[in-house]
C-alpha cells in the first residue's frame, strides 16, 4: 500500500512507533509542537498525551524512532495535521515541511518470570545504586539511593526531607492502604524537581511501572488499577504533559526499553549484567537514578509481601 502526501510522492523514511503512541495517533487528527530538542521533537496530541519523534534508537511506548532526518524547522507551538493508516504516517505542517513515513509497531516484551533470591536481588540493587552514584553524583534523587538500602534511621537535609518522609510512608503503607489514601503519600512527589520530567514524577513512574509489570499474588488487580487511576489524577493536576504521558505508560506496565531491561535484570537472576544500569543512566540528567529509586521501593514492597506469605 502506498500513501501520498502529494501526487507521486512515496513515503520514504522508516519509522518504529511505540504501541501507546500508535493508539493515540490513530484517534488524533492534529498535534501541537511542545518542544524541539537535540534528541527529537515532542508533539502534544490531546490534553496531556505526548509523543516523541526522535533519531535515538531506544524503543519506547511513546517514541517514534525514525531512520531519517527530522523536521527540525518545526517550531514551538506550531500546529500539524496527522494522517495515517495501517502502513503510513503523515505529519503535515502548513509552512515548514511535512514528515512522512512507513512504520512498524513496537510493543514492550512480556516480563520474564519472577525468579530471583532476595540476597541476589539486594546485591543487584546495591550494584545499581553504586554505579548510578558514580555516574550521577548528587543529581536528582541520587543522594537518596544508598539510604533506601539501609535499615537505620537517617537525617535527610532539605529540600529532600519531605520527599524522604513520603517515600518512607509509601514503603510502610503500600499496599495495605486504600488507593485514595495512598495518593496522599504521593502528592509531594508530583512535579518535584527540575527538567522535562521532574525527579518526583520519575520516582512514581519507576515504582508504578515495576508493580504493573510484575505484580504479586497479594496485590489485588482492582487495588492496583484504582491506585493507577488515583496517581494519574494526581499527576494530571500537578505534573507536566510529558510526565503524565509517561506515567500513563507505566500504569499499563510499559516503559522505555532501557527502563524495562533494568527492571527485568533486577527481577530475574538468570538475566546477565549487560550494562543495563549504564544505559538507564542515559535517560535524562537524573531521571535514570530517580526511576531506579522508585523501582527499589517497589521491590522492597514486594519483598515485604513475600516475607508475609512465607511460612
Amino acid at each position: 500500500m502506498v500513501i501520498e502526501s502529494e501526487p507521486n510522492t512515496l513515503l520514504k523514511p522508516k519509522l518504529t512507533i511505540g504501541h501507546i503512541a500508535l493508539d493515540w495517533l490513530q484517534s488524533a487528527g492534529r498535534g501541537t509542537i511542545l518542544g524541539v530538542t537535540s534528541k527529537g521533537i515532542f508533539i502534544l496530541l490531546d490534553a496531556k498525551q505526548v509523543i516523541f519523534l526522535t533519531n535515538a534508537k531506544d524503543a519506547g511506548p511513546l517514541n517514534l524512532v525514525s531512520d531519517s532526518t527530522l523536521p527540525l524547522k518545526w517550531r514551538l507551538h506550531d500546529e500539524i495535521s496527522i494522517q495515517m493508516n495501517e502502513e503510513g504516517l503523515i505529519l503535515k505542517h502548513p509552512e515548514r515541511g511535512d514528515y512522512t513515513a512507513r512504520y512498524k509497531a513496537w510493543k514492550i516484551p512480556p516480563p520474564p518470570s519472577l525468579l530471583v533470591s532476595e540476597h541476589e536481588q539486594n546485591r543487584r540493587m546495591l550494584q545499581a545504586v553504586n554505579q548510578l552514584g558514580l555516574l550521577k553524583s548528587d543529581q536528582g534523587f541520587t543522594v537518596l539511593l544508598p539510604h533506601l538500602l539501609m535499615s537505620s534511621k537517617i537525617d535527610i537535609p532539605q529540600p529532600l526531607a519531605e520527599i524522604w518522609e513520603s517515600i518512607q510512608a509509601i514503603k510502610i503503607h503500600l499496599p495495605g492502604v486504600n488507593p485514595e489514601g495512598a495518593l496522599l503519600y504521593f502528592q509531594p512527589l508530583f512535579g518535584f524537581g527540575r527538567g522535562l520530567t521532574p525527579s518526583g514524577d520519575d520516582f512514581v513512574m519507576g515504582l508504578i511501572f515495576l508493580l504493573n509489570r510484575f505484580g504479586h499474588p497479594a496485590i489485588r488487580h482492582d487495588w492496583l488499577s484504582n491506585l493507577n487511576q488515583s496517581l494519574l489524577e494526581g499527576s494530571y493536576q500537578k505534573s507536566n504533559a510529558i510526565s503524565h504521558s509517561l506515567l500513563f505508560c507505566a500504569s499499563q506496565g510499559s516503559a522505555d526499553s532501557r527502563i524495562q531491561r533494568t527492571a527485568d535484570w533486577l527481577m530475574n537472576e538468570s538475566i546477565p549484567d549487560e550494562n543495563q544500569v549504564l544505559e538507564l543512566s542515559r535517560w535524562g540528567n537524573s531521571s535514570g537514578a530517580d526511576l531506579l529509586a522508585g523501582m527499589i521501593v517497589a521491590i522492597q514492597i514486594l519483598q515485604k509481601l513475600q516475607k508475609r506469605k512465607s511460612p
